[in-house]
């Protein structure tokens, strides 16, 4: 995978939500499906400061962690073949520890 820094409170994640289908095959478009999407973490940020502070944060969320996100949140990007997106810390949802 390509060296990329993420900056602020972004993280790096590989969605794993799969296309649904009905009994007869059709896809159900990922519009007309739940709000929310499953990923893993792949890579997060170092660290960011919180807004009005100069506190340095680190990540909630480690690479390698399974979580719930929001459909709509952040952007899709393609590295090596791969698609993944990349999101703010704030749109996740659910860790599964």
């Amino acid at each position: 995978m390509e060296k990329i820094k993420l900056t602020n409170d972004h993280i790096l994640v590989k969605d794993s939500t799969k296309q649904e289908k009905t009994s007869t095959g059709i896809i159900i478009p990922e519009t007309h499906t739940e709000t929310s999407l499953t990923g893993t973490v792949i890579q997060t940020n170092s660290g960011y400061y919180l807004p009005g502070t100069e506190k340095l944060t680190k990540s909630a969320v480690k690479p390698g962690q399974t979580i719930i996100y929001r459909k709509n949140a952040g952007f899709k990007l393609k590295m090596d073949d791969q698609e993944y997106r990349v999101i703010k810390e704030a749109d996740v949802l659910v860790v599964f520890l």
